[in-house]
């Protein structure tokens, strides 16, 4: 099993929680594995979160942590591992059963006023991503952390290896929007039965 990760910083043009609707671009077509920054367990609830998943008999197969930029910072491609907005974004993907899910994580050292995240599970055929088998976006006003799981079940699929999911999220704080943007791939795990 071979797992690959890459991060990109967007910018969404919005005046509050990202639309569901938007998701980052594909990586470039024959994206191969690439450094990645770690997960980031420091950051509030990351650690309680991989260890709950553990507990339940979950298989994480890869993650990575980002941090929440200023909109329109002119961030291109991975961002510096500082946090200058106090938040991150934890994207954990992992194998339960005959599920990949998706599970992901915006977490802040200080209350937000609103936050929002969509993510979309794919997997590759004729050597693209663009095969979209599950998806699901998130919201909330107030708070400090939002989380958003969602799972795409590949048994009695032939869609059984070679996932991608990829996360938007976006967040007010203190009178700035920021946004990250990350995708994890799972190569070679086969999920089917």
């Amino acid at each position: 099993m071979a797992v690959a990760a890459f991060v990109v910083v967007i910018g969404f043009t919005v005046g509050g929680p990202a639309n569901a609707a938007e998701v980052a671009p594909s990586p470039p077509a024959g994206e191969t594995t690439t450094d990645s920054p770690p997960i980031d367990t420091s950051l509030p609830g990351v650690a309680e979160r991989i260890a709950e998943i553990e507990a339940n008999g979950g298989e994480i197969l890869g993650g990575s942590s980002v941090q929440y930029v200023e909109e329109g910072s002119g961030e291109d491609g991975a961002a510096q591992r500082a946090f200058p907005s106090g938040c991150g974004l934890t994207v954990l993907v992992y194998k339960q059963t005959t599920q990949i899910v998706s599970d992901n994580l915006t977490s802040c050292l200080a209350p937000f006023v609103s936050a929002a995240m969509s993510s979309t599970i794919g997997f590759l055929a004729w050597g693209h991503y663009n095969n979209i088998v599950a998806s699901r976006s998130a919201q909330r006003t107030g708070g400090s952390s939002l989380a958003l799981e969602y799972a795409y079940n590949c048994a009695n699929t032939s869609n059984t290896t070679w996932f991608r999911t990829i996360t938007n999220g976006t967040l007010v704080r203190g009178g700035t929007t920021y946004t990250a943007a990350a995708y994890d791939e799972v190569q070679d795990d086969y999920c089917g039965t």
